[in-house]
């Protein structure tokens, strides 16, 4: 007659303790989205084609991105706006927006470094400084992305939910609080870049997305410039 099977006291608690870590993570994974709390946002209607001295540069092409490119931005990002504008002092800035409804670990914005040198740029003078937006001070990234005889100053930020943060790790705890009542925040990257000396072209870009936040509608405006900072 076989022996029976002896389960010991600690293989029992161990086995408690994993089913019981197994549970309390999925019940703690979050599953609503917080874009299905809020009014869909339409990027495209809300950002002008002409506000304060600014106009969309009718005598610049848009480039469409190689189609590889395209489905990986589509995985991640549910719009995308890019556009060029011109002033009326002729000085030329490039925007672009991109919205993704999930901001999960799984799925997040992905930051202008990577997507510069993944194009053979080389990214320097990386720093962080503050903008008044909309009368909020919020953090700005700001680096030179260089290759060959093309120098192009950018700025850019990211609202996770209705956070601007100025570190990554910052992001991260920001997603862990929504996650904490099992929700997953959206997230919107603002990012706008220029041809030219840095300084002159950084004091372009911000005149330029201090006029574009004032004509977003103000009802609309906290979803592009955040409630609330990480810094």
């Amino acid at each position: 007659m076989s022996n029976p099977i002896r389960i010991s006291r600690r293989g029992l608690i161990l086995g408690g303790s994993l089913l019981g870590a197994a549970s309390l993570a999925a019940w703690a994974r979050p599953d609503k989205l917080v874009a299905d709390e809020q009014q869909s946002l339409d990027l495209q209607a809300l950002v002008p084609s002409v506000f304060g001295s600014w106009q969309i540069d009718p005598h610049t092409p848009v480039v469409l991105p190689a189609p590889d490119v395209q489905a990986a931005l589509d995985r991640i990002y549910n719009q995308t706006v890019a556009r060029t504008y011109v002033s009326a002092k002729g000085e030329s800035v490039m925007l672009s927006l991109a919205y993704g409804r999930n901001q999960s670990d799984a799925v997040q914005v992905h930051k202008p470094e990577g997507c510069y040198q993944g194009q053979g740029f080389a990214v320097e003078s990386r720093a962080v400084q503050r903008m008044t937006l909309a009368g909020r001070d919020i953090p700005v990234h700001r680096m030179v992305a260089t290759r060959l005889e093309r120098q192009e100053p950018v700025t850019y930020y990211t609202v996770i939910g209705n956070a601007v943060s100025s570190t990554g790790w910052r992001e991260k705890v920001v997603q862990l609080e929504y996650a904490l009542s099992k929700r997953i925040p959206d997230g919107l990257l603002v990012r706008v870049s220029s041809l030219g000396a840095p300084d002159e072209q950084f004091a372009v870009q911000q005149r330029f997305l201090v006029e574009l936040i004032q004509a977003i509608p103000e009802a609309w405006r906290y979803r592009f410039v955040g409630t609330e900072t990480r810094a």
